[in-house]
């Protein structure tokens, strides 16, 4: 009861257990008190989803996290990277992102009275203390593509091509164009997923090619760390994204009106009207800066034109609702699988990766 009647900042994750009973430690780690409260939002959606794995591990060998031993840790640890069974493995870096998530829970939890069961070597932060001269060398490579098989991927996995060319009558996924545009603007651009995932048109990204590549800037709402930063575009991601700019998006925009869609949607910030906008504006009247709006502000983020709301976010939903940066790890998974059934030999393509292949092509 304690934990549901505190305030909390929307979006904040909560936890119900087993039982169905909220788990009052947990809650109040994420709360205004607790450490993971402090975390930016999405910081905390990816610790609240590290945690959440954990948890259910736990759950399925009948071990209450409360009581978990150093030793049961260690069997989550073999078993997210080497468990026998277990069908999606995760490298070095996932790991150890989880494992600095399930550290920071525990050295709050031993606030409240739980003894906590962290091994001295089970995250970087106490092997950093324990050896503060060493490095962490990545389990794997860094893996990059060049720009052929980039586009290999995509035909393959998003616009519903067979290894020879011809098309593959039984591919449904009626996003093919929205996809392959955010895979060549990950790819001319270098930024993340959460940074290419809430741009605005317009005020962030143009509405129309500005020619053989654009200076953009970042806000600090979406960069990594909260500072924003100029960005560069090039010539074919501007034009991928112009394409579906024009037809897919606009499209699922007027599907979206003469469905009514738009109509009576609960807490919508609105962009005020004018060429380069600055300033949203909540039911209120309140004045919000665009440029330190999160990721999650975005997605109720709308332009009114002519007495009509549409979305300001780039990339939205085939019923024309802005989609969530989180789902584009989605779409990478089913292209992945679909390329794997073809027994082409390529690697699992992720946005990191198409990070790396910016960089290596930019720099």
């Amino acid at each position: 009861v304690a934990a549901r009647s505190r305030p909390r900042r929307r979006s904040t994750p909560f936890f119900i257990g087993p039982e169905g009973v909220p788990d009052d430690i947990i809650n109040d780690y994420f709360g205004p008190g607790g450490s993971g409260g402090r975390l930016a939002e999405t910081s905390a959606r990816s610790y609240a989803y590290d945690i959440l794995v954990f948890l259910n591990i736990l759950q399925q060998w009948n071990v209450d996290w409360r009581d978990a031993s150093p030793a049961a840790l260690g069997d989550v640890r073999t078993w997210r990277l080497y468990g026998q069974g277990n069908e999606r493995p995760v490298g070095d870096s996932t790991w150890q992102r989880q494992a600095q998530a399930i550290s920071s829970l525990y050295s709050w939890a031993a606030t409240r009275g739980v003894q906590s069961p962290i091994p001295p070597s089970f995250d970087r932060s106490h092997r950093r203390v324990a050896d503060p001269g060493s490095a962490y060398p990545r389990s794997k490579s860094i893996k990059w593509f060049t720009a052929a098989a980039i586009a290999q991927w995509v035909n393959l996995g998003l616009r519903g091509y067979l290894p020879d060319g011809s098309v593959d009558s039984s591919y449904r996924h009626r996003s093919g164009l929205r996809d392959g545009a955010f895979v060549r603007a990950a790819y001319g651009t270098g930024l993340r997923t959460q940074e290419l995932g809430g741009l605005v048109i317009g005020a962030e990204w143009p509405a129309a090619p500005t020619g053989p590549y654009a200076t953009l800037q970042l806000p600090d709402g979406l960069a990594k760390g909260g500072i924003g930063r100029p960005f560069w575009a090039s010539a074919e991601a501007l034009s991928a994204v112009h394409s579906y700019v024009s037809t897919d998006r606009r499209l699922a925009i007027e599907t979206a009106h003469r469905r009514g869609v738009y109509q009576n949607l609960p807490d919508v910030l609105t962009l005020e009207e004018r060429d380069s906008p600055r300033f949203a504006y909540d039911a209120a009247g309140r004045r919000l800066k665009l440029n330190l709006l999160t990721p999650f502000d975005r997605q109720r983020l709308f332009i009114r034109t002519k007495d009509v709301l549409e979305p300001a976010q780039l990339w939205l939903t085939e019923q024309g609702l802005p989609l969530p940066h989180t789902a584009w790890n989605r779409v990478f998974d089913r292209a992945n699988s679909r390329v794997a059934t073809m027994g082409v030999p390529m690697s699992r393509m992720t946005p990191h990766r198409l990070r790396h292949s910016f960089a290596l092509k930019w720099f």
